[in-house]
């Protein structure tokens, strides 16, 4: 048996059916969603390990990529993810970042070699790192597609498996205005006469 509103003796599916208060109730969801995202985000980044440890991973991704700058937003998403939320991974970190803050090093083979011989349990962590910024995909969920350096290093190199010889998310952006052709063809289309007839 279908229930009554008591206001105006209407079903309960009548309140669902006008198509303002469905949208009403799906704005109301989406809200609830992205504030709970950006509380989850906050509460990442408003913890202990997100201090001077986020800076310390920005610097041994730096040091690991060999680049003289990494997209701050992208290591912050990439921190949380991996070492955040991992207890496991935040007692690696703190071994590995104190390796990497006793002296400086001259590159990332001099840096990991030092680091593997001083403790043979930091290399999956290591590797986890490049894998977050190389792939953007931190234990099988993706944190950045677009932005991932696999991309950035092959942009304008490589291009994907396709009849359409285009760049990287060429398809994401607005196609080039081309003008229409004026002249002539030099020969007559090969098609019989009797075709659409």
């Amino acid at each position: 048996m279908v229930g009554y509103s008591r206001e105006k003796d209407r079903p309960f599916s009548a309140f669902f059916s006008f198509p303002w208060r469905r949208r009403h109730i799906l704005a109301t969801g989406l809200s609830a969603v992205a504030i709970s995202v950006t509380a989850d985000i906050s509460s990442d980044a408003s913890s202990p390990t997100a201090g001077a440890d986020s800076l310390d991973f920005m610097k041994i991704s730096l040091c690991l990529t060999d680049r003289k700058t990494l997209d701050p937003v992208l290591g912050k998403a990439l921190f949380c993810r991996l070492i955040g939320k991992t207890p496991k991974r935040q007692a690696k970190f703190g071994q590995l970042s104190s390796i990497f803050n006793s002296q400086p090093w001259e590159n990332a083979n001099h840096f990991v070699t030092t680091a593997v011989k001083q403790n043979p349990d930091l290399p999956p962590l290591i590797r986890d790192i490049l894998h977050g910024w190389y792939r953007g995909i931190v234990d099988e969920k993706v944190v950045v597609y677009r932005s991932a350096m696999m991309f950035s290093l092959t942009r304008n190199i490589l291009y994907p498996k396709t009849y359409a010889n285009g760049d990287l998310f060429y398809w994401t952006s607005r196609p080039p205005e081309v003008p229409l052709p004026k002249g002539q063809p030099v020969m007559k289309p090969d098609v019989p006469e009797s075709l659409g007839k």
